[in-house]
């Protein structure tokens, strides 16, 4: 049954759309980059670039991205596998925040990630689970009508409503934490894997995800740019207009939102290499 069913996946190739848990979620997500061919032009960052809307990315780009996760977890994981990608965009938002070691552990565990190249019923994307949710959802898709949301317009899109009490709890939290002083620990580390990229010729270009202005224009937002490029000397792309795009928690970007700042983030990358 166990080889049926990788016969099965490499035949019939299943579209997965759900997943058990957050954490599953990454973990297929970095487990894709490391089985499949790679991408020439690769993004690493939080959940915040997470969002950027997949179909509008050309096959050429992999967004290496974690939900609750960072940018030091995707770059560790682009090391481990001995790849040197052409670019690498790297999201600043949170690109302090502390790797996860438990998720790189589990990826590269001896001898047994390199079993699950050639197995892909042990990679978390085909769990049988994973599968029947799918299928499961597309049916029901296919046989109903989504009912038209309601609520506030300035917090809404074509997925869901964004509740205006619960937005606001969230930004009380959001600035009292923009409030505290910048965490840096992970600074040097941020460093050495950049710096490691650059010297295998890598081309670094850093780039902010959308928040909501008030929380961009803090102090410690502010602080974290001026100390970003005053080590690292790698292009930026422009500063999005904070005050076109939407989030729903002060930090993350409605859907509609992330599908308009996907088409500014590809045409500012054009413009990047057309100015050049």
């Amino acid at each position: 049954m166990f080889l049926l069913y990788n016969i099965y996946i490499a035949v019939c190739t299943p579209k997965i759309t759900h997943y058990q848990n957050q954490w599953q979620r990454n973990t297929a997500v970095a487990q894709e980059f490391i089985y499949s061919p790679k991408a020439e032009n690769i993004i690493v960052g939080s959940s915040l670039s997470a969002r950027l809307n997949p179909t509008l990315l050309p096959p050429t780009f992999f967004n290496l991205s974690f939900s609750g996760g960072s940018v030091l977890t995707g770059l560790e994981i682009i090391k481990k596998t001995g790849y040197i990608p052409k670019r690498l965009y790297v999201e600043t938002n949170l690109i302090f925040r502390f790797k996860s070691t438990k998720m790189i552990n589990t990826l590269f565990y001896p001898v047994w990630w390199r079993v699950k190249a050639y197995l892909p019923a042990l990679q978390e994307k085909y769990q049988p689970l994973n599968v029947l949710l799918s299928k499961s959802f597309c049916s029901k898709q296919n046989s109903q009508t989504p009912a038209r949301p309601k609520g506030p317009k300035r917090y809404r899109d074509s997925k869901r409503d964004i509740n205006i009490q619960r937005f606001n709890l969230m930004m009380k939290q959001r600035k009292a934490a923009y409030a505290k002083p910048l965490n840096t620990r992970n600074l040097k580390a941020v460093k050495r894997l950049i710096h490691y990229f650059e010297k295998q010729g890598t081309q670094i270009v850093f780039f902010e995800m959308p928040i909501d202005p008030e929380l961009a224009n803090t102090p410690q937002a502010q602080k974290r740019r001026a100390i970003i490029k005053s080590i690292f000397k790698d292009p930026w792309l422009p500063l999005p207009d904070y005050t076109q795009y939407v989030t729903a928690d002060g930090h993350h970007l409605t859907h509609k939102s992330a599908y308009n700042y996907t088409k500014d983030f590809l045409n500012a990358i054009q413009n990047l290499y057309l100015d050049k």
